[in-house]
């Protein structure tokens, strides 16, 4: 009986590990230059990141917050625009459209979405944010965004990719997924 409740145990044990190490979120980065004939690939699980970001000790950066330090610009500020913004539903809050180029920002479904256009390169930005994330960051005090929280609402968030960016030359993409190879 004891043999069997043993196996038993170390059966689940092992089952659950398993199913653990398959659950695992990974972040994945990607650069590629084709001029310098450059790749760059980044694997590392979320975890990690999310272990190794409260150890991060630097100037602005402390105990997975980062303090924005601009008297220009306050965090506070920011998040109260955020909350009316947040609560208009779809929408185009930025446009900004120059000689060399046009900027869009705006919410569609759960994403806010930024898409910086070059007018004479042939050159793809999309960079695609849950909103979850934007208000997990948006969840630090005085002038601190939240990274942790960000990086903890982004793995609930079940996006997979996150940064697109396509040139001539060169591509970066950013993505989440369960793979831990990068494909």
């Amino acid at each position: 009986m004891k043999k069997l409740l043993f196996s038993a145990t170390l059966i689940l044990l092992v089952a659950g590990l398993a199913s653990a190490a398959s659950n695992k979120m990974w972040v994945h980065v990607n650069v590629r230059d084709s001029a310098k004939e450059e790749t760059v690939k980044i694997n590392l699980p979320l975890s990690v990141i999310e272990a190794m970001l409260p150890m991060i000790e630097e100037e602005q950066l402390r105990k997975g917050t980062l303090e924005i330090n601009d008297h220009d610009f306050k965090v506070e500020d920011l998040r109260k625009a955020w909350n009316e913004i947040r609560d208009a539903g779809d929408m185009d809050f930025i446009t900004v459209e120059g000689r060399d180029g046009n900027v869009s920002v705006r919410i569609e479904g759960n994403y806010l979405l930024v898409q910086p256009q070059k007018k004479y390169e042939n050159s793809k930005v999309d960079i695609r944010m849950p909103l979850p994330v934007v208000d997990a960051m948006l969840s630090g005090t005085g002038n601190q965004l939240n990274l942790t929280a960000g990086i903890k609402a982004l793995r609930e968030s079940g996006v997979k990719d996150i940064i697109t960016v396509n040139d001539n030359h060169s591509s970066v993409r950013v993505w989440i997924d369960e793979n831990n190879l990068g494909k």
